[in-house]
Parts: structure tokens; C-alpha cells; sequence
């Protein structure tokens, strides 16, 4: 379908990744899409990453360094992002793992529908479990931008992550990752690129593969930056819907609900004011959330429960994502 000519740049932000990055460096190789310029930022790694990806790019000219002193994921994907040259723009994590048609599928996917996003499906495996094999999927849905950000909003189809996704570089402009706040600073960026976005396309198809490591930044717990990312969000989410789209309000308030069922969970037994200041939140927006009949059942039965103990509801997310660990349980869309 696609001759293959228009220039996709692929921003790859890498930290210490000398025991992972042969497999990433493997599996760009193979991409069918081959037109791509793919830029490695190399964040201040302390391990051989530098040495081993100088090595294995050789003079394959799709490759490109970007070496530079350790200031974090975000503004290692700007860094790469002022870099490209590109139509399009993708993202993936260095320690993932993509199929070998992840960008020729978002790409003709883009080109299918005329949109300025094309998103995919994916699986969260643990980092020991391998490639899983599914089963091949072809449902297309396509959304305006409003349609699109209550979509992500609602944790349906369309997710708040940079990957999973191949963005026109027209979209991105003036658009980047907040770098003051280490936790759901991704949605903010998607928030941004879909918000100057006409269409976003999303195929059903799963071709990423992102594994669960506990030891991440998202999985670390530290209040101070949760609470700086909580307050954040909550300025930048709610500012817009008030001023820019108030249709947006009530998938907002679904939203917010959600980050805070997340942080309360977090932070129950390590930042009491922090977490009185979330179970309020919980409890005053339980009630449009139970009574929005665009949630899923899942989120309404949250919102029914909060609105008798948000406490309650917490402890009970809680017990849930501990059983998910323990037992291996999938859960795709987090609460």
C-alpha cells in the first residue's frame, strides 16, 4: 500500500540499557517500514550503553546519537523531538518490544483514514513471560480530537502513551513533555498532540509488547513527585476544559477520578494529608462518575462504592492490584 518514501523519526530515550538494547537495536532492524530515522538519546547512561550502541548502529545511516548528561525521560524525548526531521514521529520505550509491522501499520493506518495520529493495541506482559503470540485483530474506529480525548480519558481504546502511536509532525509543534513532573507526564504530551489534531485513527491490532518492570520510575513511589504530578494534571486538565472545551467536562472528571483511585493507593500509608486530599477528590466526584453512562461498568461500580466509602474503594484497588501481581492477572485498562 505504502511505497515506503516518507520519512518516519523514531525518538528512543535509553538509561542504563546495556543488557536490553541489542534486542531494541534487533528488532528496528527488522522493521518492514524502512524509511525510518531513528534517534537514540542516550540519557546520561553510567553502564556500557554508549560503547554497545556506537558498536552495533555501524554505518547503518538510519541511526543517530544523541549523547547528553541525565535529566530523565521527558526531556530526553524533547531533546530527541527538536532532532527530527521526519513527516512523522513515533516514540518507543528502550526495554520494549515492538512487532516487526509496528510502523508500516500505523503508517498506512495514518495514510488509510487521512488522520494526524494513528494508534495500536498492545499487551503488558512481565519482563519474564516472552512474546506472547495473539490472535490477529482488524476493527478500526475513527475519532475527531473531542471523540478521541474521552476516548483516552476513559481508559477505552486509545491510551495516554506516547508509543503506541505514529504522530505528523505538524501536530507536535509547540508541543512537548512537561520535564517538571516524573509521573503521567505522557498523557499531558498525547493531551497536547491530540487536542491540535482533526482525526485520530485506532487499529485494534496488537504490535507492542510493553514489559511491567517494577523498578521504574512509574512504579516507584515517591509522594512529593506524585503530588506535584497530581496538582499539575489537575491545573492543566481542568483549565482547559473550562475555558477551551467544556464538553470535555464530565470525561475530565472521570479521569481525575481514576489518578486519584491510582495515587491514594500509592500513597495510603506514607502520606496521610496527601491521601485525605485525593479520598475528597474521590468522594466528590463519585457521583458523576458512577451516573456517566459513557464509563465503562468497571468505573461506575468504583463510583457507586466511592460514594458510600471512598476509604473503602481505595483499600479494595489495593487488594485488586495485589492479587494482579501475585496471581498474574491482566488487566489492560487500570483503575
Amino acid at each position: 500500500m505504502s511505497d515506503n518514501k516518507e520519512l518516519i523519526s523514531v525518538v528512543i530515550p535509553i538509561y542504563n540499557g546495556e543488557s536490553y538494547i541489542m534486542g531494541m537495536l534487533e528488532m528496528l532492524k527488522k522493521q518492514t517500514y524502512q524509511n525510518l530515522e531513528i534517534i537514540l538519546v542516550n540519557d546520561g547512561s553510567t553502564d556500557a550503553t554508549l560503547d554497545i550502541l556506537k558498536k552495533e548502529i555501524g554505518e547503518d545511516s538510519r541511526f543517530f546519537i544523541l549523547d547528553k548528561e541525565n535529566t530523565g525521560p521527558s526531556d530526553s524525548r524533547n531533546r530527541g523531538l527538536d532532532c527530527c526531521h521526519g513527516e512523522y514521529v513515533g516514540f518507543i520505550d528502550s526495554d520494549d518490544y515492538i512487532f516487526p509491522e509496528y510502523f508500516q501499520y500505523l503508517y498506512e493506518l495514518l495514510k488509510k483514514y487521512n488522520a494526524d495520529i494513528s494508534c495500536c493495541n498492545y499487551r503488558k506482559v512481565k519482563e519474564k513471560q516472552g512474546i506472547p503470540v495473539y490472535e490477529l485483530k482488524e476493527n478500526e474506529y475513527v475519532f475527531s480530537n473531542v471523540e478521541a480525548l474521552c476516548n483516552m480519558y476513559r481508559k477505552e481504546k486509545i491510551t495516554g502513551y506516547p508509543y503506541l502511536k505514529l504522530f505528523k509532525r505538524s501536530v507536535l509543534e509547540k508541543v512537548r513533555f512537561p520535564s517538571d513532573i516524573t509521573y503521567a507526564e505522557d498523557i499531558v504530551f498525547v493531551d497536547g498532540a491530540i487536542k491540535k489534531s482533526k482525526k485520530v485513527v485506532y487499529g485494534d491490532r496488537i504490535l507492542y509488547i510493553y514489559f511491567q518492570n517494577q523498578k521504574s520510575i512509574t512504579h516507584s513511589v515517591n509522594p512529593e513527585a506524585l503530588k506535584k504530578a497530581w496538582q499539575y494534571n489537575l491545573e492543566h486538565f481542568e483549565k482547559d476544559e473550562e475555558e477551551k472545551y467544556p464538553q470535555l467536562r464530565i470525561a475530565v472528571c472521570c479521569k481525575q477520578f481514576i489518578m486519584a483511585m491510582d495515587l491514594a493507593s500509592r500513597v495510603s500509608k506514607i502520606d496521610k494529608e496527601f491521601y485525605r486530599e485525593l479520598l475528597r477528590y474521590i468522594r466528590k466526584t463519585a457521583f458523576i462518575v458512577s451516573e456517566d453512562p459513557n464509563n465503562t461498568k468497571l468505573q461506575r461500580t468504583l463510583g457507586k462504592f466511592a460514594r458510600v466509602s471512598a476509604r473503602g474503594t481505595v483499600k479494595l484497588c489495593v487488594l485488586f492490584n495485589f492479587m494482579k501481581e501475585k496471581m498474574g492477572f491482566q488487566m489492560q485498562k487500570a483503575v
